[in-house]
């Protein structure tokens, strides 16, 4: 019997998704207006999300497929 392997996850960063971080950062600074400023200071970049992002996908990935494999290996 062959199985078939599960495709991987790969982050991919689109122009979409940095539009959408540009929006919620500058939610984030109208929220508080008096601390605009200081709100703008304490967010990260655009290239620095990005790359948390991407290290938090692989992360998660791995955790996925931890637990899809922990369970089926007690069952041999």
């Amino acid at each position: 019997m062959r199985f078939k392997r599960t495709p991987t996850f790969a982050f991919t960063d689109t122009p979409r998704k940095r539009a959408a971080l540009r929006r919620k950062q500058q939610r984030e600074r109208d929220a508080l207006p008096l601390f605009a400023d200081q709100i703008a200071e304490e967010q990260p970049t655009e290239d620095e999300v990005m790359a948390r992002r991407a290290v938090l996908s692989d992360q998660q990935e791995t955790r996925w497929r931890l637990e899809r494999t922990i369970p089926a290996r007690g069952h041999v």
